[in-house]
């Protein structure tokens, strides 16, 4: 029996937030986000097989798509910036590409907002 420890990576924590996505479930915007968070915090504390890619990311931002949360537009817009100015080792090759796009314009027309769609 070995006694090596097991710790999630990137495919682990992506597929997760993915069937959170796929749920329909209320709140699966913010159990998404706080997973990404999780994720993170696992990468800075030395587990370098759980760095957020790009698939990661859209993974949550469909999840915010996905939630119909009121501020599901405005924590995607804060992700997107945050990717964007970050100069964190996390977020290197995370690239938005046209699936990220894409997602936030479902999420904004799902949102109900008058003018949206």
């Amino acid at each position: 029996p070995s006694n090596a420890r097991i710790s999630p990576d990137t495919v682990t924590y992506t597929t997760v937030i993915d069937c959170y996505a796929k749920s329909g479930q209320a709140g699966v915007g913010y159990k998404a986000l706080s997973l990404l968070d999780r994720m993170i915090a696992a990468y800075l504390n030395g587990n370098r097989q759980a760095k957020p890619s790009t698939i990661t990311i859209n993974c949550v931002v469909n999840a915010l798509a996905r939630s119909g949360e009121e501020d599901a537009y405005d924590e995607t817009k804060l992700l997107f910036q945050r990717i964007k100015d970050s100069n964190e080792p996390y977020f290197d090759g995370v690239n938005l590409d046209t699936i990220s796009y894409t997602a936030i314009i479902d999420g904004i027309t799902r949102s109900g907002q008058p003018g949206a769609g």
